[in-house]
């Protein structure tokens, strides 16, 4: 399994927000390396967005998606290869913007497990997926 955070974030957080997601990142490869979620997700990708208040109305939470696939993807922009996706777990947060322009990089990196733990979806039991114990293995991660 592969856990990845991405980042839509104004300038004025974007150092702030972008190494706090690094660290996490490299605490979920540690998560994944030690442990056996089972074989029902294969990656989940979670967007984090903290943009300026004037920026709000173009960056809207997309809803939760779980593509059990395998579905073809076509990147017509940069490479025009094709990849496949299949049991991919997909949501976004948002984070507000003044809460986070002033936090450290370890208050930042524990305000948004928080935020995770707190939305992560439920992924339906007849998928092979430790759901709990990953949720477990994020909170110890705060």
């Amino acid at each position: 399994m592969n856990i990845s955070l991405t980042a839509v974030a104004s300038e004025d957080v974007s150092r702030n927000i972008i190494d706090a997601i690094n660290e996490i990142n490299n605490k979920f490869d540690q998560i994944v390396t030690n442990n056996d979620f089972g074989d029902g997700v294969k990656s989940i990708i979670i967007g984090i967005i903290c943009v300026s208040p004037e920026f709000d109305f173009f960056f809207k939470t997309r809803r939760k998606r779980f593509v059990v696939g395998p579905k073809t993807i076509k990147d017509r922009l940069i490479s025009g290869k094709s990849y496949v996706i299949e049991r991919q777990l997909t949501f976004e947060i948002k984070l507000h913007h003044e809460t986070y322009r002033n936090l450290t990089i370890p208050d930042a990196v524990n305000r948004i497990i928080n935020e995770i733990v707190t939305v992560f979806p439920v992924v339906e039991k007849k998928y092979n997926f430790n759901h709990s114990g990953l949720i477990n293995a994020i909170k110890s991660m705060a």
